[in-house]
């Protein structure tokens, strides 16, 4: 399959991307909505507001943005530049628990801080099929992820359409040289993102996986249906992903 398809570049290699995860086609910025203060959560930065936006009708990703003064508002403009951090399993459990995170978020503190759970994930994890089912054989996770197949619309590329529609709705405040960082599952996010919008100025990874084809050569392996793409070794692989993010990639240790 990999001596089939070649490895397209560029705007053939965008297309395909968009083709394999069947996102949607472009949609204006979307609405947000502005929730009630989580008070001090031990972040490393005092306060975070938190924004419910509206990537699609009735589905919601869940974004804070971090702060030492209180920011009970719409984000502000604070010039072009922003860094969104795409979760792994938690923006809220990851910005407690990773000293990583932290490092880079102190590292400039002039650069607006905002993450991001996608649906499913984190603050947007659903009770479909029972509280606290997320992990279970035929959870929550599982239920979506298989109706995603059936539907011909994979969760990988409805999760990635989140991360676009959040670009879409900073650079309405006028973030318009975003860095994306993303750990493990998160990371797979930011690299598909990271290639298909123009506002993506470096994507940081960490703990990536290597590549759809390590996954289907190895007998024993962990990774959700979630995390898994249909098809998408006929098309290109994420190696060829990382290859066109070229100087605006790095990929550093936890």
């Amino acid at each position: 399959m990999r001596s089939a398809r070649g490895e397209k570049r560029g705007a053939q290699l965008v297309d395909q991307i968009r083709q394999v995860l069947r996102l949607p086609h472009p949609q204006p910025a979307p609405d947000f909505r502005i929730l009630r203060a989580i008070g001090d959560r031990k972040y490393p930065l005092r306060n975070a507001t938190t924004y419910a936006v509206e990537t699609e009708e009735n589905v919601f990703a869940l974004c804070y943005l971090l702060s030492e003064p209180s920011h009970i508002s719409r984000p502000p403009r604070r010039g072009d530049k922003a860094r969104l951090y795409i979760a792994h399993r938690s923006s809220d459990a990851e910005l407690r628990s990773e000293a990583w995170l932290r490092t880079i978020i102190d590292s400039d503190r002039d650069i607006p801080f905002f993450t991001v759970d996608v649906r499913g994930i984190g603050e947007s994890t659903p009770n479909t099929c029972g509280a606290n089912s997320f992990d279970s054989t035929y959870g929550c996770d599982y239920f979506y992820a298989i109706h995603g197949i059936m539907l011909n619309r994979p969760y990988l590329g409805q999760k990635t359409y989140d991360v676009l529609r959040v670009l879409e709705w900073l650079k309405e405040f006028g973030y318009t040289q975003v860095e994306l960082i993303g750990k493990q599952w998160g990371a797979t996010l930011a690299t598909f993102a990271g290639v298909l919008s123009d506002t993506v100025t470096h994507v940081r990874l960490v703990e990536p996986l290597e590549s759809f084809q390590q996954l289907a050569t190895t007998e024993d392996y962990e990774m959700p249906l979630a995390n898994l793409l249909p098809d998408v070794l006929s098309h290109f692989d994420l190696p060829v992903c990382y290859a066109e993010l070229g100087k605006r990639l790095s990929v550093v240790e936890s």
